[in-house]
């Protein structure tokens, strides 16, 4: 767990953990919140914004800054990678290891680390989250639940003050060959934790990067609407980190790709 930090700006962002010799993974989005909080047009984003930022990963303890660089990002899996500004790399905890292979069809269960929630203190961690193949969502069911309630649903929206319009969408993307589907429900800033396999014997190794929930619409509902919302239509989703390492090999950074996975 000492390897996952919070990400924190004015507060605590999302989580963020170390990777490679120098480096820190996290969500695309998360970073985007720093660097463009005005969803500005690519290549407007502002990377000095990183070092007003800082990484903890453990309370009250060292704080660690990051350099004006982000070495990956890639929108469509929701990933980025920036770097740790530090003299000593020994200071920093250990790097996590990540698994290169897609294991997620095989996999029954993970574990979770998350620390940027920004309405509580510490690290939170989910053991024995079970891993939902494709196959075993209630499509059918959730289609004739959202058809329904769909008004109910896009008039709570409307006067919160929310688009309408992800009622329809919110279930969309959740089967990207990309994504691993986790049941398990995860709080504020849990955005960029790792997503662990037990499969491993000698040690826990990232298999996944978590990166939102779904149905979307589920967090814009106010919480009279949650609280009426079937749990077992709502799951968590995270890429694969076989998919990082293939987009990193597609996008030339080869060479980065073999620094974070050891390979």
């Amino acid at each position: 767990m000492k390897s996952v930090g919070a990400l924190i700006g004015d507060k605590n962002i999302g989580t963020i953990f170390r990777v490679g010799r120098q480096y820190g993974m996290t969500a695309a989005h998360v970073i985007d919140s720093i660097i463009n909080p005005h969803n500005l047009l690519k290549g407007r984003e502002d990377l000095n914004q990183l070092t007003h930022c800082c990484v903890q990963f453990r309370d009250r303890g060292k704080i660690f800054k990051l350099k004006p660089v982000l070495h990956f990002k890639d929108n469509r899996l929701d990933v980025a990678v920036v770097e740790f500004l530090v003299c000593d790399i020994r200071r920093l905890p250990p790097p996590l290891q990540l698994v290169r292979d897609d294991v997620s069809s095989t996999l029954k269960s993970a574990v979770m680390i998350g620390y940027g929630n920004p309405e509580q203190s510490g690290k939170f961690l989910e053991s024995g989250v079970d891993v939902i193949q494709q196959h075993d969502i209630p499509k059918k069911e959730i289609i004739e639940f959202i058809n329904q309630h769909k008004k109910t649903f896009r008039t709570a929206l409307k006067i919160y003050g929310r688009s309408a319009d992800i009622v329809e969408t919110g279930y969309l993307g959740c089967e990207a060959d990309t994504l691993m589907l986790l049941n398990c429900m995860m709080g504020p800033g849990a955005s960029g934790s790792p997503v662990f396999t037990t499969e491993y014997p000698a040690s826990l190794k990232v298999t996944g990067l978590f990166i939102c929930g779904y149905p979307k619409m589920y967090y814009e509902f106010p919480d009279s609407v949650q609280k009426k919302f079937p749990l077992e239509f709502t799951f968590e989703a995270a890429t694969k980190t076989s998919a990082i390492y293939d987009a990193m090999c597609k996008n030339k950074k080869t060479k980065l790709a073999k620094a974070i996975f050891g390979c």
